[in-house]
């Protein structure tokens, strides 16, 4: 019994990973998504050095360049709903900081229960998952405009408040246990 929900589980996540975006960086032959000591994740194999935000655009990814959203609004859209509705998603999300080639990738999955990330700059390392995905909006220091936090976190009572002083903690005591997706302001 718990082989056939493993299996079905996994039957699960190929079929959202082939219908979700970016699915041109992500080889049909290794849909499979084993990792943590279950195999090696390869989302990332087929991603070139000189990838660019024009290609990650065609590819259907979520693009940031800095701390605004710039293209693909549409895919991270339909991957909240998706999650909204308990249905399994996938979005890959390139963040560009400064110049062009300056980027990293995330891809972002959603089973049904738990939400997972992985990154590009070491996947074997930077694995989260977590229970709730949270949009928290909020305007600090008589700041004019507000400031957007998506986290994912194991604590669904995680405030605004709570991460913008944990992302700005001096020591790592002060830090919470949330991974920041998104940081933007509009």
């Amino acid at each position: 019994m718990k082989k056939k929900r493993i299996l079905f589980g996994l039957i699960a996540i190929g079929i959202s990973l082939y219908m979700s975006g970016c699915m041109e960086l992500m080889p049909k032959e290794k849909q499979t998504f084993r990792t943590r000591g279950k195999g090696v994740y390869q989302g990332f194999d087929h991603v070139p050095e000189d990838y660019t935000a024009e290609q990650a655009k065609k590819d259907g990814c979520v693009v940031y360049r800095d701390t605004k959203l710039v293209d693909g609004g549409e895919y991270w859209e339909q991957f909240l709903k998706s999650a909204e509705s308990k249905e399994p998603a996938k979005v890959r999300i390139m963040y560009q900081f400064g110049r062009e080639k300056e980027w990293f990738l995330e891809d972002l999955f959603y089973d049904g229960k738990n939400f997972r990330v992985i990154l590009s700059k070491d996947h074997e390392v930077h694995d989260y998952e977590y229970k709730y995905l949270l949009d928290l909006e909020g305007r600090m220091d008589q700041a004019v405009k507000p400031v957007r936090y998506v986290v994912l976190t194991n604590d669904k009572d995680l405030s605004f408040q709570n991460v913008w002083d944990s992302e700005h903690a001096k020591t790592e005591e002060e830090k919470l246990n949330y991974k920041r997706i998104i940081y933007e302001i509009p």
